[in-house]
């Protein structure tokens, strides 16, 4: 067994002891499980929970503008860069509705 850091945001909180509302705390956790089982080990519906972060808080690896202006990002197991759906990403999704329109009026 290890453990987890655990953070709950809103009514959320509502559901845990008040010794672990609005703060961070350690919760044992069985190596395979998954985010819903341990959810829900701490009594919080897993149905409930609109999104999860895994593995960690990106933020202190962020340029300043991209923390203020941005807020899902995804980190590459393999190289540990942080990605987010910036400039490029909209240029990236530009070019591919260019290019499927073009190819469906040919």
């Amino acid at each position: 067994m290890v453990t987890a850091p655990f953070s709950f945001v809103g009514e959320l909180n509502d559901f845990l002891p008040r010794e672990r509302r609005y703060r961070e705390f350690a919760a044992p956790c069985a190596r395979a499980a998954t985010g819903k089982h341990m959810i829900e080990a701490l009594d919080v519906p897993h149905t409930e929970v609109g999104r999860l972060l895994v593995n960690g808080d990106v933020l202190e690896r962020l340029p300043e503008a991209v923390r203020l202006a941005h807020d899902a990002f995804t980190a590459c197991d393999a190289c540990g860069r942080v990605f987010w759906k910036g400039s490029h990403h909209k240029r990236m999704q530009a070019m591919l509705a260019d290019a499927i329109g073009l190819e469906s009026r040919a």
